[in-house]
C-alpha cells in the first residue's frame, strides 16, 4: 500500500467535517424530494425556504471555517 493512499489524522477530520457540513443538506434535498402530502409540499415558498436555511448553514460554517488555513474543504465550503 502507496503511504499517498493512507488517510492521517487530519484527513479524518476534515472527513467528519464535511459529514456535518452535508447533513442538513441532505435532510433538505431529501424533503424537497419527498411525494406530497399536503398542498404546501413542494411549493415554491417551501422549496425557497429550505434553500435559505441551507444557505445560511453554509453562511454560518463559513463564518465557522475563518481560522483554518486555506484547505480544499474550506474553498468547498466558500464556493458553496
Amino acid at each position: 500500500m502507496d503511504v499517498q493512499d493512507t488517510l492521517i489524522g487530519s484527513d479524518w477530520h476534515e472527513i467528519l467535517e464535511l459529514v456535518e457540513l452535508l447533513k442538513p443538506l441532505a435532510k433538505a434535498s431529501k424533503t424537497a424530494q419527498k411525494t406530497a402530502t399536503t398542498s404546501s409540499d413542494g411549493a415554491l415558498h417551501t422549496v425557497l425556504t429550505k434553500m435559505e436555511r441551507v444557505l445560511q448553514h453554509l453562511e454560518d460554517q463559513k463564518d465557522r471555517q475563518t481560522h483554518l488555513l486555506s484547505s480544499h474543504f474550506k474553498a468547498c465550503v466558500n464556493l458553496g
